[in-house]
């Protein structure tokens, strides 16, 4: 399954989008009374074209290409029409130099424009005929006349208001709902996911157009409680409720209304207020999607006898909710520490458009349990070790598939090269000699920066110590887990190698950055090397599409592997790479745990606790953003030199 991330036109339409909105000129697009209408409808086109969407990233296969063959079409196009200003940007590896070029100005020169329309010069040309035009929107002079026309035949009008005129198009309807745009319901903002916690996956995903808080929510559900008492005997499903003045920049304020029909009340007994009563339940029901943040699938009829059922379900949801409700601290804390992180990454993420040859693209290896099947979009080679014959991806336990995951979750630029080592959850007598095999592969073969080992033997295996010997003369890190049985036993091989400085093992804090008060499976440090005992986050970590919480030192092993590959790729920015002198200890135990050092800024029960952002300052307040990020940037840079000096003392 593809991402659009992939598409070169989705980027660049994207990153157009972000430089334009704020710089367009408000208002009507043009005073001049003579420029004839087709240039104030190219105008819109051009608007909406460049308009920043948050859709889902991934697409299936016919699909993406379906969409990707429709950019491709309009980036030509607007590439022709385009009109940068020269830009010395050197050379565009791709096919719309013109759009490149006008990505580039928008970038160095501040200031407002115009897009086809206006006195200054417009950074497009209006096509010289209609036909070049091909504009969907279309001005409606008589919409009475264009409603009778259209009558009967199916289809649903989406009207665009504007001080200059009235545009519309004619569609088939989406959805059940017709002559409504969906886009405009409540049903619509729960599947876009406004009412969901803003969480790193949401993050990651795009923020969806509108964001209710829990007071917004709050909010809303009194109002619906209103529509309840005015109009107790109407359908309240999400799909019939639709708000006044859409707007994707924030939060309903305005009050929902209903949409009514023509069919039948929802209740065949609309005065006997039992615990069937459909109209009471399904506002239950739409009470709890608010809640939860997306659709409840339950079947609620139009009479009171036969919703015993659909009463028990209700019920059983409302006792999870509560049994949820007693861990949101828990899950806020959580949704916090990776919010933090994000704000991290967006920092010192390295954009597309700022890579140069001297910036590749971070690679790790993950020798483990292999992967499953539908996890392959971000892999770049998959190996198995245990089965040479095999060539599909497999992944027994899942175990595997999960450090996978979460390591794209904390850095999702890197080039990840997947390795099946582990057959099972217990190693069998090969499996040393299989973990020397593919370290030696992640060395020679893939060319990996970074190798993550979640797992490792109770005894020491001298093979695969040498095995890391090597990986460290080619400098590759080696992230190695300690155990998860508490004091039980002793630390896993290789994890313990970390009081040598051979890798870099990572202990588990909870998301308060501290460790556990809860959880005993962190084993306790080696006391001759405190200074190397680093801890990060591990401990009740949902992921999406997994019911129970990840908890063990494998996953904040994970986590500690994508820290140190997002600040090795910042490190080969090409405006900060020339900033930092003995870039290449980075690529050392001692260099990494240099700058791990400035990220722990406090010691609980000798685990020195890691909160990476701290590294990055917060923005001052009104600061433009770019020059917020500059600086933050800045900032960052001077911590890296100033851990690479200091490495002896980490």
């Amino acid at each position: 399954m593809p991402y659009l991330i992939e598409s070169i036109e989705w980027r660049l339409f994207q990153e157009l989008g972000r430089l334009l909105k704020a710089r367009l000129r408000r208002g009507p697009p043009s005073e001049d009374i003579g420029r004839p209408l087709q240039a104030e409808l190219f105008e819109v086109e051009l608007r909406q074209a460049f308009m920043v969407y948050d859709v889902s990233e991934k697409l299936n296969q016919n699909k993406y290409d379906e969409f990707q063959e429709s950019l491709k079409r309009l980036c030509l196009l607007l590439n022709d029409l385009a009109r940068p200003p020269i830009v010395d940007g050197g050379p565009v590896a791709h096919a719309y130099p013109a759009l490149d070029a006008l990505a580039k100005h928008l970038e160095l020169f501040p200031g407002q424009v115009d897009l086809a329309t206006g006195f200054d010069d417009p950074l497009f040309q209006l096509p010289e005929t209609e036909d070049e035009l091909n504009a969907p929107m279309s001005s409606i002079p008589d919409i009475c006349e264009d409603l009778r026309q259209q009558m009967g035949q199916g289809k649903s009008l989406t009207l665009l208001v504007k001080e200059y005129g009235l545009f519309g198009t004619w569609g088939a309807p989406i959805g059940p709902v017709k002559g409504m745009s969906s886009k405009e319901s409540l049903h619509q903002l729960i599947m876009e996911g406004a009412f969901k916690p803003l969480d790193f996956n949401t993050l990651l995903s795009g923020a969806p157009p509108a964001k209710f808080s829990t007071r917004a929510k709050r909010e809303l559900a009194v109002k619906l409680g209103f529509c309840l008492m005015d109009f107790f005997d109407a359908d309240l499903a999400s799909k019939q409720i639709y708000f006044l003045n859409y707007s994707n920049s924030r939060p309903r304020k305005e009050p929902p209304y209903l949409a009514f029909n023509s069919k039948p009340p929802p209740s065949s007994d609309p005065y006997n207020f039992g615990m069937g009563h459909p109209a009471l339940l399904s506002f239950a029901k739409l009470l709890l999607e608010l809640d939860f943040g997306e659709v409840i699938d339950l079947s609620i009829s139009p009479h009171n006898s036969k919703n015993s059922e659909a009463y028990v379900k209700l019920m059983v949801i409302v006792e999870r909710l509560e049994q949820e409700r007693s861990d949101s601290t828990a899950t806020d804390s959580l949704n916090r520490w990776f919010a933090e992180l994000a704000n991290m990454n967006a920092v010192v993420r390295v954009k597309p458009g700022e890579r140069d040859s001297g910036s590749p693209h971070i690679r790790i290896a993950i020798l483990d349990t292999g992967i499953e099947n539908q996890c392959l979009n971000g892999i770049k080679e998959y190996e198995d070790f245990v089965d040479r014959r095999n060539e599909s991806p497999l992944d027994s336990n899942g175990h595997g598939t999960n450090i996978f995951s979460l390591l794209r979750k904390v850095c999702d630029d890197a080039d990840f090269f997947i390795g099946r080592v582990w057959e099972g959850t217990k190693a069998t007598p090969d499996t040393p000699l299989l973990m020397e095999e593919a370290i030696d592969y992640a060395r020679k073969v893939w060319k990996v920066d970074i190798i993550v080992l979640s797992s490792g033997f109770q005894t020491a295996k001298k093979s695969v110590g040498e095995a890391i010997e090597r990986a460290n003369m080619a400098r590759i890190l080696t992230f190695a887990s300690p155990s998860n049985y508490g004091n039980m036993g002793d630390l896993y091989y290789p994890g313990r190698l970390y009081g040598h400085g051979k890798v870099i093992c990572l202990f588990s804090t909870n998301s308060m950055v501290k460790s556990s008060t809860t959880k005993t499976f962190n084993p306790s440090p080696l006391d001759t090397a405190a200074h190397r005992t680093f801890a990060i986050l591990g401990e009740d970590i949902f992921l999406e599409n997994l019911r129970e919480p990840l908890n063990g030192t494998s996953y904040s092993t994970a986590i500690g592997a994508g820290i140190a590959a997002r600040i090795l790729d910042f490190s080969r920015h090409p405006r900060f790479r020339d900033k930092l002198e003995n870039i290449d200890d980075l690529w050392k135990v001692e260099g990494m745990l240099a700058v791990f050092g400035r990220m722990a800024k406090r010691t609980d029960n000798g685990y020195r606790c890691m909160a990476p952002w701290v590294i990055c300052p917060r923005a001052e307040e009104g600061m433009e953003r770019r020059e917020a990020r500059e600086r933050q940037q800045s900032a960052v840079v001077d911590v890296l030199r100033n851990a690479l000096k200091d490495i002896d003392r980490a």
